[in-house]
């Protein structure tokens, strides 16, 4: 796994891919917002966990394969927020 630092309005914002969401779920402790976006193969949507929020976002891999984009931010993730609000925003 690749973990990239992006500088946010609010602090750092990693970013990396995830291919075992049960795990990251477990490791991190995670709870599903209610917040999600229908995708082709995978649904987009926001996690809570017990040090941040992280939105995963489908990335393409193959005609019958994806995985997630995974981006995280500790505290309350305004820049999360606002990744997911422009993202939503380009999807519908």
């Amino acid at each position: 796994m690749i973990i990239k630092k992006l500088a946010g309005d609010h602090g750092t914002v990693s970013k990396f891919t995830c291919s075992n969401l049960a795990k990251f779920m477990h490791q991190n402790k995670g709870e599903y917002t209610g917040d999600f976006v229908e995708g082709v193969l995978l649904d987009n949507f926001i996690v809570a966990t017990k040090r941040g929020y992280a939105a995963f976002l489908e990335t393409y891999v193959n005609p019958n394969m994806s995985t997630y984009t995974v981006y995280f931010q500790k505290g309350a993730a305004a820049d999360i927020w606002k990744l997911w609000d422009a993202y939503t925003s380009k999807v519908f």
